[in-house]
């Protein structure tokens, strides 16, 4: 079966006179607060108006396609927020005879966030413009030892990694609680702080939450500020972050977890640093590979 694998991001302007636009879009028509133009801008400004996520992304679809090289299998990426839109996506599939679509969010652990934002609306999709085609939806990429020994593996290669005279703070994004409940993301996201922590040899670790929107009362809990006051008092040297609830770097890390966060930290008298992201690391590679050749084969409905 020609099958077409679909890469979902949320997407991310390419440069500073898109970032209103692009605003427009996530805001769905409302007016733009003018905190969120600001932030943006000051954000996006950081990187000269380009988020390495764009690249970074790019480059991951392109080394999907030369490590899969098959005819009866296609590599498409598709942002929810900005181009290449994903329904322009599923309507280049549709034209390429593609009989079946392996969707993929690039984000690691399962929730209801990515049913709603994702998975729902590309069924829309599909059903308006390509009917036919079969659609299979990957709702977390966890589930694999290899993501575990992915990032265990980039702690222990991180220079100057030290959990004894550092804090480890396992990160993840926040989500919105009032309407869906994510605990099951909550779940996921601690126990493969577990694992990793496991497989890195480390012994004490916090998990804290990162990126809280601005609007709505009910957000997963603890926040990274929260679980950083007794850290504080501890006697530990520093903070080290590793943020498992993202696959690649992009502003909500840079920003909201290394500049935000990160100066708050050193303004408290401690270090701060991170370790990287898999980006388009082979690891981070072979982990998706391995997530399509067992959706080809029909591991996942």
């Amino acid at each position: 079966m020609k099958t077409a694998v679909l890469l979902m991001a949320y997407g991310s302007p390419t440069s500073m006179n898109d970032v209103v636009e692009y605003l427009k879009g996530i805001y769905e028509g409302k007016p733009v607060p003018e905190y969120a133009v600001k932030e943006n801008r000051e954000k996006y400004g950081m990187v000269k108006g380009t988020s390495p996520s764009n690249g970074i992304i790019e480059s991951v679809t392109d080394k999907l396609r030369k490590r899969l090289g098959k005819d009866e299998v296609g590599v498409f990426l598709g942002n929810k927020h900005w181009k290449p839109w994903i329904s322009d996506m599923v309507g280049t599939i549709a034209s390429e005879s593609y009989e079946r679509i392996l969707a993929i969010p690039l984000f690691p652990f399962p929730s209801h966030n990515v049913i709603e934002s994702y998975a729902r609306p590309l069924n829309e999709i599909v059903g308006k413009v390509a009917p036919d085609i079969r659609l299979s939806i990957v709702n977390g990429l966890d589930s694999s030892g290899m993501f575990h020994r992915m990032w265990a593996d980039l702690i222990i290669g991180t220079d100057g990694f030290d959990s004894r005279y550092n804090q480890i703070i396992f990160t993840a994004h926040s989500l919105p609680t009032s309407v869906n409940d994510e605990s099951g993301y909550d779940t996921a996201f601690r126990n493969a702080a577990e694992r990793i922590s496991e497989k890195a040899g480390i012994g004490d670790h916090l998990c804290g939450y990162q990126s809280r929107g601005k609007y709505g009362k009910s957000w997963l809990e603890p926040s990274v500020y929260d679980i950083f006051s007794p850290v504080a008092s501890s006697g530990k040297k520093g903070v080290i972050t590793v943020p498992i609830g993202f696959l690649y770097t992009h502003l909500e890390v840079l920003y909201d977890l290394d500049y935000e966060f990160g100066g708050f930290v050193k303004r408290s008298g401690m270090s701060y640093s991170r370790v990287p992201l898999p980006d388009d690391r082979p690891p981070y590679i072979d982990l998706l590979s391995d997530t399509i050749n067992k959706g080809i084969n029909g591991d996942f409905a």
